[in-house]
């Protein structure tokens, strides 16, 4: 073909979460909040040829070869918890939230052939945001514990595999890169 051929792949997963707990009593009272929240997805733009066909595909294309997997996954979350008691109170708030998702651009097992640049570009962007409150109060003895934990183990790959021929007039570039935000 005479144009371009160009794969793009993107999600942006979004999770908003927020819990609030009360609790209160005359004698005595408790609140216990607990939250998780997972985003795990597979973003992927892959010329590859067919399992088990043992042909590799062949694409021509006059001008560039682009593909492209973006992620851009959120996770904002809140949880608050209040115990309130004229005996005693104690309160637990607990938060964890993790992102793990895969992204990849990827010639495998493939001939491509290109009258300009091949490029591959695989980036990850993913934030969470997450604020745990506690509060505990009483006339006798009040105990408060609050916790949180977030995690982003992303996977984010480039890559030209699997016996692949790529020819190109112009520039071969492949680019896999996660970025931390750069403002909460």
């Amino acid at each position: 073909t005479d144009s371009d051929i160009v794969l793009d792949a993107e999600s942006r997963a979004r999770i908003i979460a927020a819990m609030v707990g009360v609790a209160g009593s005359g004698g005595a009272a408790g609140s216990a909040n607990v939250t998780g929240n997972v985003i795990s997805n597979t973003i992927e733009a892959v010329i590859s040829d067919a399992p088990g066909s043992g042909t590799a595909p062949v694409l021509a294309a006059g001008g560039d070869v682009t593909l492209t997997a973006r992620d851009g996954s959120t996770i904002d979350a809140l949880s608050v918890g209040v115990a309130g008691a004229g005996g005693a109170s104690g309160g637990a708030a607990l938060a964890g939230n993790v992102i793990a998702n895969r992204m990849k651009t990827g010639i495998i097992g493939s001939r491509i052939g290109s009258g300009d640049d091949v490029t591959l570009d695989a980036e990850s962007s993913a934030v969470i945001r997450s604020l745990v409150v506690g509060v505990a109060a009483s006339g006798g003895a009040a105990g408060q514990f609050s916790a949180m934990g977030n995690v982003i183990t992303n996977t984010v790959a480039a890559e030209i595999s699997g016996g692949s021929t790529v020819i190109a007039a112009g520039d071969v570039r492949l680019q896999a890169s996660d970025i931390a935000p750069d403002s909460m």
